[in-house]
C-alpha cells in the first residue's frame, strides 16, 4: 500500500482528460457560477423624425444582450420595431411598449416613469443585470465580451451599479 494522501489520487482522477490545470479549474468555476442574464433598456420617441441610428443601435443590442426592452413615446414606434425585427419580436428577445411622451419636446416628469416601466419589463424578462442605453448609443461588437466581463466582475464583487464610458471600454 502506497503512503500518499487521499486527495492526491482524487485530483489525478478528476484532472484526467484535461490538458492543463487551468482548464480544469475553469471547468470547476464555470459550473459554480450560473450564467448572467443581461438585459438592455432604453427609450424611443419617433427616431425617424429625429434621425437617430435606431436600427443599428437595436441590432447591436440584440447581438450583445440577452433581452432588449424599449419604451416608446410615439405609438407607431412599437409597430415599427415589430416590423423591423420580426424574429426577435416573435421570440420575445425584443420587447417594446407604448407610454405617452410629449412630442417634439420631452419633460423631466416623464423620465422616471419611463425608466421604471423599463425596469419592470426587464425584471419580467428575468434579467439579472440591466444596462440603460440611449437610442443613439451603439455598442460595437468588439466591446460585447468586454462589457459582459465587466458586468460579471461587478456581480462577483457584489456591486449593483456600474458606470461605463466609451473611453473605459477603449482603454481596457
Amino acid at each position: 500500500m502506497q503512503n500518499r494522501p487521499f486527495w492526491g489520487g482524487f485530483v489525478m482522477r478528476a484532472v484526467w482528460g484535461y490538458t492543463t490545470w487551468m482548464q480544469f479549474l475553469q471547468k470547476i468555476f464555470r459550473k459554480s457560477i450560473p450564467p448572467i442574464r443581461i438585459g438592455c433598456f432604453g427609450m424611443l420617441n419617433n427616431p425617424e423624425y429625429r434621425q437617430e441610428p435606431w436600427r443599428e443601435s437595436i441590432q447591436h443590442r440584440l447581438e450583445c444582450f440577452d433581452s432588449v426592452v424599449l419604451i416608446c413615446g410615439h405609438e407607431p414606434d412599437v409597430e415599427m420595431l415589430a416590423n423591423a425585427f420580426p424574429v426577435e419580436w416573435a421570440n420575445g428577445k425584443l420587447k417594446a411598449v407604448y407610454q405617452e411622451w410629449p412630442f417634439p419636446e420631452w419633460s423631466y416628469e416623464q423620465f422616471p416613469k419611463h425608466l421604471n416601466t423599463a425596469l419592470v419589463l426587464a425584471k419580467q424578462q428575468n434579467c439579472d443585470w440591466v444596462v440603460k442605453l440611449d437610442i443613439d448609443t451603439v455598442v460595437h461588437e468588439k466591446d460585447y465580451e468586454r462589457l459582459r466581463r465587466l458586468i460579471a466582475i461587478a456581480r462577483r464583487e457584489d456591486k449593483w451599479l456600474v458606470l461605463v464610458s466609451a473611453f473605459y471600454l477603449l482603454r481596457t
